[in-house]
């Protein structure tokens, strides 16, 4: 056996080897050359996929965004809409409460004592009580009296959005 020999070679020149024979290859008749495999589709039918794919992606993302603008423009119509049958209802009201506080007014009026006094007189036989039956107390105004105090009702701010749809509507 020969002793391996290793060292460094300085410089550029690669040492020259003695020639070696080699056999040269001898394949079995049995072996069939392989098969060569389809390359993986990379022309323009994948790249046309990856566009339609994202076109459609696209158009998704897009339809969806508009779908929730609608829902949010329909739940702000529909808020504005409530908020201008409120406002009717509580105008409604004020009128209703100032139209009960005139007719209790000219019913407190249009009671005489007089009327009323004959009337208890004649037709349920009560009597006047004597000076010595009548027992005076001081009872304080504020008591007895019936004040009307207007409520009102605390206007609601339109919002820009309402304010729109309104001229929208007016408009059609």
């Amino acid at each position: 056996m020969k002793k391996e020999q290793r060292y460094y070679m300085y410089g550029s020149s690669a040492p020259k080897l003695e020639k070696v024979d080699i056999a040269p290859l001898q394949f079995p008749s049995d072996i069939v050359q392989p098969q060569v495999q389809p390359k993986p589709r990379t022309g323009k039918k994948v790249q046309q996929k990856k566009n339609m794919l994202y076109k459609l992606q696209l158009l998704g993302c897009t339809m969806i965004f508009f779908i929730g603008c609608l829902i949010l423009m329909i739940g702000y119509s529909a808020v504005s809409y409530q908020q201008k049958n409120i406002e009717q209802m509580n105008k409604n009201l004020q009128a209703l409460q100032k139209e009960n506080a005139m007719i209790q007014g000219e019913i407190g009026q249009s009671m005489d004592l007089k009327v009323l006094e004959e009337k208890a007189t004649q037709q349920l036989g009560m009597v006047r009580p004597k000076e010595h039956q009548v027992i005076n107390i001081e009872i304080p105004k504020a008591s007895h009296t019936v004040r009307y105090q207007s409520t009102e009702v605390p206007s609601t701010e339109i919002s820009f959005l309402s304010s729109v749809f309104r001229f929208l509507v007016k408009g059609w």
